[in-house]
């Protein structure tokens, strides 16, 4: 195992590396750990190993603000393979949390960038491995020279500008050597607005923009082939809100290569390898959706969508979630999978001729968070890539025809530790008196006590009631909210 030093950043005296798989942690001492492994893939050239100098951890979660260290690395991982430890004084304790881990040049520049996602277990420590390598193809330069000045932004006035790095949808390595072109439109109405430039160490900008008039107006970031050359890349749209005068830098942009959508086409049922451009996610036009909360990707979350003129309804058809259990990856799915995985992501067809309203429900840790509606559509021959975030809300479950909630099929309930937070997520099917796990097995307007879903009632009298010999008991010490029960 190669040797490196060791440089801490972050809060002194709390948090730590420690190099060379020494435990630190665990037994119950209050800290919790993550051990993490790399794996450099046989593929990669040697110059890029070599030009590996230092590795970046950062830890996050959507309670907690972020931790981050560096690492050393003092003979460059020569032998491919290395491990080290985080840890920390119980602060991430019994959460869930990205941890992004980067690999830099001696330019600063990252030759390999991977988020996962675990739960941090109080006196455990948890184990995370990140393999490097394999498609696309990664800088082979040893101290970052292949790569030119990267390109930045330069704006003046009421336009815009976007800059940041084009990354592989799959697995979010930057897509290096060039032969991606960039085109910014108008979401609205699909028009051309300006173009830009991704050198080949797979860093871009936009020139400088005038962006569209309306409030709060989108504009979709366009990555393709050249025109006439190879179908390395398939149509991938990026929607950015922007505003006049403003700078959006350090973007991360994916980009969907031809392999991966005949890959997840096969595993969709949409063809038999070679399929045909038309039968592909991106030939019928798809929306891949990333639900995140405070900028973490979160999993247990199903896709919603409506016209926009009404409120959207669970989706049951052409939807696909992502299987790796991880954030940033979206290599494959199964067919059977009824919510995101920790990648936070889906892929849904999206035939509609006009704009659909979309959005989701469930996964969210906490009461008055909704998710945030967003408005795309996805023609045929192309992917639109949307962030979904979240919102505060708030919903009455004693008033369910007018809750508040964003989606048709969500109902309002109670939370019976906290009786003035209340919170939105998906129906279930089961009617009073049924048993039931969770509150959200019950039907809108009931709610799941003692294992038995029961009507929700007002305490004190009023609507809604309760039928003898049930009577309103409060949940939780409400003053308002009860259940009806004997």
């Amino acid at each position: 195992m190669g040797r490196f030093a060791l440089v801490v950043t972050g809060v002194a005296g709390l948090f730590g590396l420690v190099a060379g798989g020494i435990s630190c942690g665990g037994g119950g001492d209050g800290k919790t750990g993550i051990k993490l492994s790399i794996d450099i893939d046989d593929a990669v050239p040697q110059a890029t190993v070599d030009s590996i100098i230092e590795g970046e951890v950062t830890v996050m979660s959507s309670a907690v603000a972020e931790d981050k260290h560096k690492i050393a690395f003092g003979d460059k991982l020569r032998d491919r393979s290395t491990s080290f430890r985080y840890v920390d004084d119980g602060r991430f304790a019994g959460m869930e949390v990205s941890v992004k881990l980067r690999l830099l040049n001696a330019g600063g520049a990252p030759v390999f960038e991977e988020t996962q996602t675990d739960t941090m277990t109080d006196g455990e420590t948890i184990e995370i491995d990140y393999t490097f390598g394999g498609s696309p193809p990664v800088d082979a330069g040893v101290d970052g020279s292949m790569c030119p000045a990267p390109p930045s932004c330069v704006t003046v006035a009421d336009k815009s500008c976007i800059d940041g790095t084009v990354v592989d949808f799959g697995t979010e390595a930057a897509v290096l050597g060039g032969g991606v072109e960039l085109t910014v439109v108008n979401a609205a109405s699909g028009a051309p607005i300006a173009t830009g430039m991704v050198d080949t160490c797979g860093r871009f900008t936009t020139t400088s923009f005038t962006p569209p008039t309306a409030a709060n107006a989108e504009v979709d970031l366009v990555l393709d082939d050249p025109t006439g050359g190879a179908d390395q890349f398939k149509k991938t749209s990026t929607r950015f809100v922007v505003g006049r005068g403003t700078l959006a830098q350090g973007a991360k942009v994916r980009v969907l290569t031809a392999a991966l959508d005949e890959t997840l086409s096969v595993a969709a049922g949409f063809c038999t390898a070679p399929c045909t451009s038309a039968s592909t996610f991106a030939g019928k036009g798809a929306l891949a959706l990333f639900y995140k909360i405070n900028g973490v990707l979160t999993r247990n979350v199903r896709v919603t969508e409506s016209a926009t003129t009404a409120k959207p309804v669970l989706l049951t058809r052409e939807v696909f979630y992502f299987a790796d259990d991880a954030a940033g990856k979206q290599t494959t799915f199964s067919p059977m999978r009824m919510e995101t995985s920790r990648s936070g992501a889906a892929l849904a067809v999206a035939p509609a001729p006009g704009a659909l309203l979309w959005n989701g429900t469930g996964g969210l840790p906490g009461p008055n968070l909704s998710w945030k509606e967003r408005t795309a559509t996805a023609p045929a021959g192309g992917i639109v890539i949307v962030d979904i975030d979240t919102v505060s809300h708030t919903c009455d479950p004693l008033a369910q025809a007018t809750m508040g909630c964003r989606n048709q099929d969500d109902g309002c309930y109670p939370d019976s530790a906290m009786p003035a937070d209340n919170f939105c997520t998906h129906a279930g099917s089961t009617g009073s008196p049924m048993p039931c796990t969770f509150v959200s097995d019950c039907q809108i307007g009931l709610t799941c006590i003692g294992n038995i879903c029961r009507s929700l009632c007002r305490v004190g009298g009023g609507l809604p009631g309760c039928t003898t010999p049930n009577m309103c008991r409060a949940i939780g010490g409400s003053a308002t909210v009860g259940a009806c029960q004997p």
